[in-house]
């Protein structure tokens, strides 16, 4: 991937800061670079999200991994306690008399 200079970076947007967009979002690059006055508030929030995938408040409060977690462990334990199960009827021999 070629990058520009850093002068020319400082000086213009960089073209490689919306290499995904589709010819609707392009159009909306391209008006942009005239007059912003003449934008709605909901194109400018489209060159927004354009640019930034995310926002600094979802930045700062990112979704929650809990539930992911809470199934991964409940997983684990569905997948652990027939193994468990099988090992302890059919493999392990019954404890002495002694100890019971």
């Amino acid at each position: 991937r070629h990058y520009p200079p850093p002068q020319e970076v400082a000086t213009v947007k960089p073209y490689f800061m919306f290499p995904h967009l589709d010819s609707q979002q392009q159009a909306l690059v391209e008006k942009s670079k005239g007059d912003w006055k003449e934008l709605t508030n909901d194109e400018r929030v489209q060159l927004y999200r354009a640019a930034f995938s995310t926002t600094f408040a979802e930045q700062k409060y990112p979704p929650s991994w809990g539930f992911q977690v809470f199934g991964g462990v409940f997983w684990v334990l569905a997948l652990v306690f027939p193994v468990y199960a099988f090992i302890k009827t059919f493999i392990l021999k019954p404890a002495p008399a002694q100890l019971h």
